[in-house]
């Protein structure tokens, strides 16, 4: 089960960006890996909080997703830790070659994503008015981001 939910966090940040740029720049560059490394943190950390909701019903219906199976508070924990890792990573990777414009770009989303790793923390989770805030903002996240980070590079 955790092998299926790295590989869906991997498809979509990773390997597609991967394969778009090796299709144009003709090989892979490791640019774009360290570029899409703090993406891939916030994709899966994304995919934990879509899991909240269905989270009774899931367990209910002996679905084992991953929130399932590690109960919903070690999800929260999990689902703050990556979102926390995904943003302090970036000086690691500007050091690494990632440009520091495209790093300071993707930090701007960082004081909504310490707004949420607090509010999940305080158990949104559990609160099922909270359901669709908790869900918009980690899509939000990876979006924002995601765009931050282009921007830094093209621009």
């Amino acid at each position: 089960m955790l092998r299926r939910w790295i590989i869906r966090g991997l498809a979509l940040t990773l390997l597609t960006p991967l394969f778009g740029y090796t299709l144009q720049a003709r090989a892979p560059g490791p640019l774009l890996l360290l570029a899409v490394l703090p993406l891939c943190a916030l994709q899966f950390a994304m995919l934990l909080a879509i899991e909240f909701p269905d989270r009774a019903g899931d367990a209910l219906t002996d679905k084992r997703t991953l929130i399932v199976r590690l109960g919903a508070w070690r999800g929260a924990r999990l689902y703050a830790a990556v979102t926390g890792l995904a943003f302090a990573v970036l000086p690691l990777l500007a050091l690494l070659g990632l440009p520091w414009r495209a790093a300071a770009a993707a930090a701007l989303p960082a004081p909504i994503a310490l707004w949420r790793i607090r509010r999940t923390l305080h158990g949104d989770w559990r609160r099922p008015r909270r359901w669709e805030t908790l869900t918009f903002w980690a899509v939000a996240l990876l979006v924002l981001t995601t765009v931050a980070e282009l921007a830094g590079i093209v621009f």
